[in-house]
């Protein structure tokens, strides 16, 4: 398996950054030509391309999930087996409990403190409501399958649709009768575009994968 990532220059969180030239990174249609050519050589050593930027061989559990509609996609990353509670138990674990969100503290010390006195961890924590729970399940199938039914966000979500659809970078999903689908240029976007489907609180930070951050 194969996980291909943009590079993100972000030297006020890691310090080694500070030494790389910016303007030699490369510009937005440099990494969109980048990641194509990527696919095409990987696909043609008998690769396939799922979700944003994972490549995995076309006997992968993986794939063979995509082809069942049995793929998935949690705070671990892509899955073939089954909804189940995730415990993260380390400092700046993030927890997934039947839909409620908790972060452990960050910090070591206190971390180990809160540890060695017999409590919790926890820094904070954020449970979904049901419509929370229907945006962050439609941020999935968009992730797993690069496609949206729009029943999949009906009646009180059905702004949401709309305003994905509209505000959608350029070129990045096809709008057909009834879904919405991801194009080939579109997969750079697609944590992006997932983001905005999930919607959590200004107030819940990272750590947590780029599609539900």
């Amino acid at each position: 398996r194969i996980t291909l990532e943009r590079y993100r220059h972000t030297p006020w969180r890691t310090a080694g950054q500070c030494a790389i030239d910016v303007e030699a990174l490369p510009d937005a249609a440099q990494v969109q030509a980048l990641m194509a050519l990527t696919a095409e050589l990987l696909g043609a050593v008998g690769y396939r391309w799922l979700g944003a930027d994972l490549f995995v061989l076309e006997d992968d559990p993986l794939s063979l999930a995509l082809d069942d509609g049995r793929l998935r996609s949690n705070l671990v990353g892509h899955t073939s087996q089954p909804a189940m509670p995730l415990l993260g138990v380390g400092r700046g674990a993030v927890s997934d409990l039947d839909g409620c969100l908790v972060w452990n503290l960050a910090t070591a010390g206190a971390w180990a403190s809160e540890v060695a006195q017999g409590r919790l961890p926890v820094a904070m924590a954020w449970q979904a409501d049901d419509q929370a729970a229907r945006r962050r399940a439609a941020a999935e199938h968009l992730l797993c399958h690069q496609q949206l039914p729009a029943a999949l966000l009906a009646d009180d979500l059905a702004p949401v649709y709309e305003t994905l659809a509209n505000l959608a970078p350029p070129g990045s999903l096809c709008r057909l009768a009834d879904r919405l689908v991801v194009t080939a240029p579109g997969r750079l976007d697609l944590h992006h575009l997932c983001a905005a489907l999930v919607g959590l609180p200004v107030a819940v930070q990272p750590p947590l994968p780029a599609w539900l951050a």
